[in-house]
């Protein structure tokens, strides 16, 4: 953390924003570069790994304000739609080109692209205190785009389950149990969330709700075999609709983030 802080201020001193003074500081440190972290301490740290992912998409989630959808709704369908298939397309069409494996080894690679990594984003608003429409905009899609990939992932994998014989229903209640699932994991955790925040009594009783509901819809989707990230994205969504102090709630959630997105990254 020390490190990676020291990194932040270096790149912020020569006009970059702090989290690539964070990646690089991690590429160096880590098992790549000079080896100061293995990579048995990486496994070590997975933890870290799922709080921080588990937050990043809990304020991903914060931007799916239904009043907001509404406004910008249209627009951000058709930009999350162009992205989605333009890097699907883009991605199984080179892989096919070159001959890197059967069509649905491409497919499936493809539709892995079309995630967007949120942390480096989400931090560089943080940073910049970036507010406006077109801010608003891009995390909405960032959201909606990885909803896209979870969602093809799991249509494509269904399908090449079909291809090795495992069986129709198994093929299509797979990908319908992980993604359900996830749903009403991260909307039941939401929703409690939102009814215990009005009998708390101060600000660091809903920072650690919020932290425990992070870490319970994460252990509960690995151990039910579901996505974790999709479920913190839906319990972060739910949250900001049903929440009556959500905005307060995340102003204060960036005090105890910094740490952890540093471990992380």
């Amino acid at each position: 953390m020390l490190l990676g802080l020291l990194g932040g201020k270096i790149a912020r001193k020569i006009g970059l924003p702090k989290v690539t003074g964070y990646i690089i500081t991690g590429l160096l440190i880590g098992p790549s570069v000079f080896g100061l972290i293995s990579f048995e301490t990486l496994k070590s740290m997975s933890l870290i790994n799922d709080i921080a992912l588990g937050l990043i998409l809990f304020a991903i989630g914060g931007s799916f304000e239904i009043h907001h959808i509404r406004t910008i709704g249209r627009k951000v369908l058709w930009l999350t739609l162009g992205q989605s298939l333009g890097v699907m397309v883009l991605v199984t069409g080179s892989l096919i080109c070159h001959r890197y494996g059967p069509l649905y080894t491409a497919t499936l690679i493809g539709t892995i692209a079309i995630a967007t990594a949120p942390a480096a984003t989400l931090l560089v608003v943080r940073e910049f205190s970036a507010k406006g429409d077109f801010t608003d905009t891009m995390i909405t899609v960032i959201g909606t785009s990885n909803v896209v990939c979870i969602l093809a992932f799991e249509l494509v994998f269904g399908i090449g389950q079909l291809q090795k014989d495992t069986g129709f229903f198994m093929a299509i209640l797979g990908p319908l149990y992980e993604i359900g699932g996830s749903l009403v994991i991260g909307f039941i955790v939401g929703y409690l969330i939102a009814k215990w925040e009005q009998h708390v009594e101060d600000q660091a009783e809903m920072l650690m709700i919020i932290l425990a509901g992070v870490l319970l819809v994460t252990g509960l989707s690995r151990t039910l075999g579901l996505q974790p990230l999709f479920a913190a994205l839906i319990m972060g969504a739910v949250t900001t609709n049903l929440s009556l102090m959500h905005r307060l709630v995340y102003a204060e959630l960036r005090g105890i983030e910094q740490p952890i997105y540093i471990a992380f990254l």
